[in-house]
């Protein structure tokens, strides 16, 4: 199972009007599941898609990716464009039975603007 959102993690940040919202942003950023993808298609939009063995799906340039499969510790994902086609970025190739590659760069950036978003609630 595959969900995909347009744009970035500061945007889903600012999707976050609920503190459940956040909570589950958060938590996804640890590990999903099946209803954590559907809740989070309910809350932020995009696309879900459900992939069978051998399967695959693109996740766009610029767009936020989480992916379940059998391993509960696949994790929300930024999309840099890492597929090139004549030198333009078409996105991530996702297949079912991969693991989803954690960019430690992005993680910091979120931990920090969750921290900055947890201040501010405060």
């Amino acid at each position: 199972m595959l969900w995909v959102a347009p744009g970035g993690f500061s945007d889903l940040l600012e999707g976050c009007t609920k503190k459940k919202d956040l909570d589950l942003l958060v938590n996804s950023m640890r590990s999903v599941n099946p209803d954590t993808l559907r809740q989070l298609h309910e809350v932020f939009g995009g696309e879900l898609m459900t992939l069978g063995p051998g399967m695959g799906g693109v996740a766009p340039p610029r767009s936020v990716h989480a992916a379940y499969n059998t391993k509960p510790t696949l994790s929300i994902n930024y999309t840099l464009g890492l597929l090139e086609e004549k030198g333009r970025p078409l996105g991530t190739l996702l297949s079912v039975g991969t693991t989803t590659i954690w960019a430690e760069q992005q993680l910091a950036a979120i931990k920090c603007s969750l921290g900055t978003l947890r201040k501010r609630a405060r």
